[in-house]
């Protein structure tokens, strides 16, 4: 937008009340104040601000804001940035009384006079203020202050400015709680500062005009308790032992974690459920992500909260994982033998980096075995002639440990040989094998004889794996000898 009086994006005039919340003044432009606001309020105007940006307008005085005249202004979480004037003031205030909170003014131009400037009777105070690389005829002064205007500061920062705050007037300015870097002369004329600092505020992207502080800036923690609860972005204050410098309030990196429960055992086939838990007990974290592989020979059956699955990879998209915040998620699989599950994770996106949490406990869930016995002869005999009996375990579950197959030899029968080359104690047989995995068949025979016209009955046969597993003879088998 473009004016030609004064405001080229907003014009207030003199009296009533007038509020802002909300919005975006960009790239507006006007031929005399103000190129994203102005208001001239002739002593009687209260005007108050709330989330508001004032970026890239232009104005031949003062190009982001001009407030004149203003009875109270008073603004929060406000960004000035990158404003330019033809003249004079990126941000200019005069015969106003003003209350700023949260304020970031960073990269304003002025061609002659000072880019910030408080002026003609005016009273501004500014709680959390970042002040930088502002700039005006060679003189890149952060806060110029003349004409018997009061100004007072407190947890401020100011970086990369010539001189930090000018008071070319009468009028009491003073600033407590503040942080210096790249100024070459913190103060000129009459300014009172307590509780100083020097050091590098380490922002984000300043480029980029993010301005958020990084771990192990001079800002953290060196500020005072001047009743201002959450940062420019709505962020607790403090985070720590005391407020921070400037506009942002350093918040804790976030910590996250995942962890997995899921059963111990399992028949095969029966649906197993895991259960994932994310905790995050630092700051908020965007763009979240859960992933888990689930596990070799296993079959996929459902997710919850959304979750898919693809190229045996289940997945949630968890959006914001919000500060001191916990959530859950599930998802279910069959299988047929015992399985491992060690391969899940939770990242994110926190401050232009990537913050991930890997599961640290491999979830086993065993498979019960699932042992079958079948045993065949012939139905007849020649009387003296060989009979031989064959018994094949099978497992379609999981993997069965320590089998022992074993067989009474039939009353009547002569024993002759057995797989393996064993002999029977006693009357029974006795096989074993280390391990039977799944699908795989463990096979024995045994050869015996009989005389005289009888029946044989073959019935006390069976299976035992560790764990208590057992098969006992399914059916009797019966041979009758002629």
């Amino acid at each position: 937008a473009t004016g030609n009086e004064g405001g080229g994006g907003i014009f207030i005039g003199a009296g009533g009340t007038v509020t802002l919340t909300h919005n975006y003044l960009i790239s507006n432009t006007s031929n005399q104040d103000g190129g994203g606001l102005f208001c001239r309020g002739e002593g009687t105007a209260v005007l108050y601000l709330t989330e508001n940006t004032f970026r890239g307008n232009q104005a031949k005085y003062g190009s982001g804001m001009r407030i004149y005249g203003v009875s109270l202004f008073q603004a929060a979480n406000t960004t000035i940035v990158g404003n330019i004037a033809e003249e004079r003031y990126g941000l200019l205030f005069k015969q106003t009384t003003a209350w700023l909170t949260n304020t970031l003014i960073a990269n304003n131009q002025a061609a002659t006079l000072p880019s910030i400037a408080i002026r003609d009777n005016s009273a501004v105070t500014l709680c959390h203020t970042t002040v930088v690389s502002n700039s005006s005829a060679g003189d890149e002064i952060g806060i110029y202050v003349s004409e018997n205007s009061n100004v007072d500061l407190t947890n401020t920062i100011i970086t990369s400015q010539t001189v930090g705050i000018a008071n070319t007037g009468s009028g009491a300015v003073k600033a407590h709680g503040i942080l210096w870097f790249d100024v070459v002369t913190s103060t000129s004329g009459t300014v009172t500062v307590t509780q100083e600092y020097t050091g590098a505020p380490l922002f984000v992207d300043p480029v980029s005009a993010d301005y958020h502080l990084r771990s192990g800036s001079a800002a953290i923690d060196r500020g005072l308790d001047a009743g201002v609860t959450t940062d420019i972005d709505g962020d607790p204050r403090p985070s720590g032992s005391a407020p921070d410098l400037g506009v942002d309030e350093y918040q804790q990196p976030p910590t996250l974690s995942v962890s997995k429960t899921g059963p111990s055992t399992a028949e095969a086939g029966d649906e197993i459920t895991y259960t994932l838990t994310i905790s995050n007990g630092g700051d908020a974290l965007t763009k979240a992500t859960l992933t888990d592989t689930w596990p070799l020979h296993a079959t996929f059956i459902r997710a919850s909260d959304s979750g898919s699955e693809s190229g045996g990879i289940v997945s949630w998209d968890l959006g914001m994982l919000g500060s001191q915040s916990s959530l859950t998620r599930t998802f279910t699989i069959t299988a047929t033998r015992t399985i491992t599950n060690q391969d899940y994770r939770v990242s994110g996106k926190w401050n232009k980096q990537i913050i991930s949490a890997t599961g640290n406990v491999n979830v086993v869930t065993t498979i019960a075995p699932q042992l079958q016995l079948t045993k065949t002869a012939p139905s007849t005999a020649t009387a003296g002639a060989e009979i031989t009996y064959t018994l094949t375990v099978s497992n379609t579950g999981g993997l069965a440990t320590g089998v022992t197959l074993t067989d009474t030899l039939p009353i009547s029968a002569t024993f002759v040989r057995a797989a393996g080359g064993i002999t029977p104690t006693g009357h029974t047989l006795t096989w074993t094998t280390t391990t039977l995995p799944y699908q795989t068949l463990f096979t024995r025979t045994f050869v015996v004889t009989a005389t005289a016209p009888i029946t044989l009955y073959n019935r006390y046969y069976g299976v035992a794996a560790q764990g208590g597993y057992r098969v006992f003879a399914p059916l009797p088998i019966i041979t009758r000898v002629e």
